[in-house]
């Protein structure tokens, strides 16, 4: 007996009915067996599933009743035929059981051939044929298990392949690690000379960014453009200082001239000032040597000669004074344009400082950069492991150098402040002298009204003198008018005198005044050397450019 089954893998689905041959010695067993489940087929299912759970009971009784009627009856040919229909019904009983088991057992060889798709057709209304299911649905179950061990099997190997090429890929790369990682090493070693000398001061320096490698081309590029406009920056920042500088000691020597200017004019209200004194005190004299005209006209009449000489000296340094004052008038007005002028240098000055204070932030940005790159190619180099340890080494430099950048940057922001506060102070002090300047033009203004009014007053003194020396002759009979004529005359001397004081007092003030715009003039001229100085001590090239280091890498 042997079970047919569909040669080859039944995996992909196929299903192989499970079908029985017997041998000749096997095929009563089978004839029986199958007349026994055609006999139970005629019956409903629960009398074919009464007959084969009762299957035992039934065998039992056959063999035991024919031999009880036997003992009983005595009669063996009842016996004989009794035990002949018996071992009839055993047999198919028997038959039966032997098919079953027969099925079982080549369903088994085949599922032990690996084929799982099976199907038993023998159709029974027992448990029997839920064995019989229960061997198709195991059987199916365990086809798709193999399937699955399969399929896990070829994903095994198949990882087990990528895994040794990621292998072959992780030794290459990490043999071209160390390569460029030597490489790296040598090229942070030049740069760090070039990075070096520019932090002593030699902008002219450069890093040649035609490099293979992308990162380190980049810093490079970032590193020369920061340098290009902080060389700019400076350049601009020196000119600029050169020229304030200039225009400083330009204003100082002005303010030293309009000092002189104003020292002179001070000089000559003191001499009006005196001068009308004097006339005040030889009126009073004429008037009380008119008091006594009777007793000597000769002496009226030298009197009055010598007054004469004395009102045109007066007018003769009225004029003088006048001269004087147009020119104080003049120098102030330069003065005040001057003085416009340096706060327009002042303002951009302070601009240009805005200017440097972002480039400044500019430049600590890209130190910011350069930080997070380095950042980035430790963690890469830790990622790496040993292959990386170069890699680190450099990438601890570049963040080395990137930190200095930045503290390099705060000691430019700390002068960049400084300059800051000096600028806005000399704006303050430019402020107040342009008011103390408009308040000396205004009071010199009305210094030379005023003069103009005594010098009027002088001139009418004067012609009125040379009347009184002409009329000598005939101040006899009008001695009466000539004294009033001098109490008049003796009332203007004292309100000249008042006067001539106040304009004196008014010249000494703006002295005082283009004494302080020239000291200020001077202060800023000095802050303005030392930042040329301060300046002058970075090294910049004319053209931007500068020595250069070689910064090819092979990727």
């Amino acid at each position: 007996m042997s079970a047919e089954t569909v040669e080859g893998d039944t995996h992909d689905g196929d299903t192989v009915q499970i079908s029985l041959s017997f041998s000749p010695e096997e095929w009563w067993w089978s004839f029986a067996g199958a007349s026994s489940q055609r006999f139970k087929q005629l019956f409903p299912n629960v009398i074919q599933r009464t007959l084969n759970r009762q299957l035992w009971l039934h065998s039992g009784i056959a063999i035991l009743v024919p031999v009880a009627a036997a003992i009983y009856t005595g009669s063996w040919l009842t016996v004989g035929a009794i035990m002949v229909a018996t071992f009839f019904f055993g047999g198919m009983i028997y038959g039966e059981m032997f098919v079953i088991i027969k099925t079982l057992q080549r369903t088994a060889e085949a599922v032990g051939d690996g084929q799982y798709r099976l199907r038993i057709p023998d159709q029974r209304a027992d448990e029997i044929d839920d064995v019989y299911r229960g061997f198709e649905a195991t059987a199916a179950d365990l086809d798709d298990r193999v399937t699955e061990a399969e399929d896990a099997k070829e994903q095994a190997q198949r990882q087990q392949e990528r895994a040794e090429e990621a292998r072959a890929e992780a030794e290459a790369a990490k043999q071209e690690a160390e390569a460029v990682a030597d490489q790296l090493r040598t090229r942070a070693q030049e740069y760090s000379e070039v990075m070096d000398a520019v932090a002593d001061g030699d902008l002219t320096r450069r890093l040649d960014a035609d490099a293979d490698n992308e990162a380190m081309a980049d810093i490079a590029t970032a590193f020369n453009e920061m340098l290009d406009s902080l060389s700019g920056t400076v350049e601009e920042a020196s000119e600029f200082a050169d020229t304030v500088a200039s225009v400083s000691e330009d204003a100082a020597a002005s303010g030293q001239e309009i000092r002189r200017a104003s020292d002179e004019v001070s000089g000559s209200m003191e001499e009006i000032a005196s001068g009308a004194e004097d006339q005040r005190e030889q009126v009073t004299d004429a008037s009380e040597r008119m008091n006594d005209l009777s007793a000597t006209i000769e002496e009226i009449a030298s009197s009055a000669t010598e007054v004469a000489g004395t009102a045109a000296d007066a007018a003769d340094t009225g004029e003088e004074a006048r001269d004087a004052s147009e020119r104080a008038g003049e120098e102030i007005a330069s003065i005040r344009e001057n003085a416009a002028s340096a706060a327009t240098e002042v303002a951009t000055l302070d601009q240009r400082i805005e200017q440097i204070d972002e480039i400044v932030d500019l430049i600590d940005g890209i130190a910011e950069q350069t930080n997070t790159l380095a950042l980035n190619a430790s963690i890469e180099a830790a990622r790496a492991g040993e292959a990386g340890e170069g890699f680190a080494v450099v990438a601890n430099e570049v963040k080395d150098l990137a930190e200095e950048t930045q503290d390099a940057t705060d000691e430019v922001e700390s002068v960049i402040a400084e300059m800051r506060e000096q600028a806005a102070a000399a704006t303050d002090e430019m402020d107040d002298m342009e008011d103390s300047v408009e308040s000396g033009a205004d009071t010199i203004e009305d210094a030379m009204a005023k003069l103009e009014s005594v010098v009027a007053t002088i001139e009418d003194v004067n012609a009125g003198v040379q009347e009184i020396d002409d009329a000598t002759d005939r101040q006899a009979s009008t001695t009466q008018e000539v004294v009033a004529t001098i109490d008049s005359v003796a009332a203007i001397s004292d309100q000249t005198a008042e006067e001539a004081q106040s304009v004196s007092a008014s010249a000494e003030e703006q002295t005082a005044a283009t004494r302080e715009v020239t000291e200020t003039i001077q202060q800023l001229s000095t802050e303005a050397d030392q930042l040329s100085t301060l300046l002058d001590e970075m090294q910049v090239s004319a053209g931007g450019t500068g020595a250069t280091i070689d910064a090819t890498l092979e990727d």
